[in-house]
């Protein structure tokens, strides 16, 4: 049997493999993507700071929260950017996609947890729930950091599948409150509150299935079918995964592609939506309590300026 005909893992020692994994990573094409990464990654970062000062401006409900989900969606772009540049250790990949899924529950608790209607008798039980929810995730995320470790007979974590399985979880609660209309009872004066509250969870529980059909599919590729063990393999002290070809390094890529995920639905819903329905970067253009709205006195043609009070 030829060397060629032997499956990779066996023919080649580790050190092959990251001489290998090297060539990969220097490839033009390698280059060209890192490059296109960070010029993506620094536009993103740009939008969504810009988007969470307007929201911090607004005086809606949910102003405060939705500034802080789109920051800490920020700090996961900015770490998953680092992450692809300085280490291929499956810890922080781990880590990362965790915090991925937790954002899409933190976006859920900002979206119910404080939408404006007024007749929303489970309000304060729905947020002490939530409230729990948000420990186990990072009780979950520490484990799931801390237990990352793979071998040469198991190369995929068990960890992926602990986080993934718990944020599918979260998903059907989602729906099932959605079935339920969310348990809200909308009263005149609310339609405008209304339609961005539709709007905004429309476009999540459509982003959230893409994205847990989309860790589905990783998790068959990981742990049910062999299709890139002869491309990729476990390091010998078990903490990081090293590719010998495009194809091993496309399997790292979904996993990161799916933890940007999370990070998207934060800026579909807190900046593309808002901007849909008729608000700029999340802000009224007139939502402000400290500026007056201008008035035009038609008998004198004098136009009186906003006030500011601040």
């Amino acid at each position: 049997m030829s060397e060629d005909s032997i499956p990779l893992d066996v023919a080649r020692t580790e050190a092959e493999w990251s001489e290998e994994m090297e060539k990969v990573d220097a490839s033009p094409l390698a280059i060209a993507k890192k490059v296109f990464i960070i010029a993506k990654t620094a536009f993103i970062l740009y939008q969504t700071i810009k988007a969470a000062k307007a929201w911090r401006r607004s005086n809606k409900l949910m102003a405060g929260p939705a500034f802080i989900c789109l920051l800490f969606s920020g700090l996961i772009v900015l770490a998953v950017c680092v992450y692809k540049f300085t280490s291929k250790k499956i810890a922080p990949l781990v880590a990362l996609q965790a915090m991925s899924h937790y954002l899409c529950f933190c976006i859920f608790h900002v979206l119910l947890g404080y939408v404006q209607c007024a007749k929303f008798d489970i309000r304060e039980k729905l947020l002490k729930a939530f409230w729990i929810f948000h420990v186990i995730w990072w009780v979950l995320i520490a484990i799931a950091a801390q237990n990352s470790g793979c071998s040469k007979e198991d190369f995929y974590p068990d960890s992926f599948l602990m986080t993934n399985c718990f944020s599918f979880g979260i998903y059907v609660m989602v729906y099932i409150l959605h079935n339920k209309d969310f348990l809200l009872e909308w009263s005149e004066g609310e339609e405008v509150a209304k339609n961005l509250f539709v709007k905004q969870m429309e476009r999540y529980l459509g982003f959230y299935t893409f994205v847990i059909e989309w860790h589905l599919f990783e998790l068959v590729l990981g742990k049910c079918l062999d299709t890139f063990t002869d491309s990729i393999m476990c390091s010998e002290d078990g903490s990081q995964w090293i590719y010998a070809s495009g194809k091993g390094n496309l399997f790292m890529m979904l996993h990161i592609i799916g933890t940007m995920m999370g990070t998207g639905m934060a800026r579909a819903v807190f900046i593309k939506t808002v901007k849909d329905e008729g608000f700029f970067g999340g802000v009224e253009e007139q939502d402000s309590d400290n500026d007056e709205p201008v008035v035009v006195n038609k008998t004198n043609k004098v136009k009186v300026e906003a006030k500011k009070t601040r």
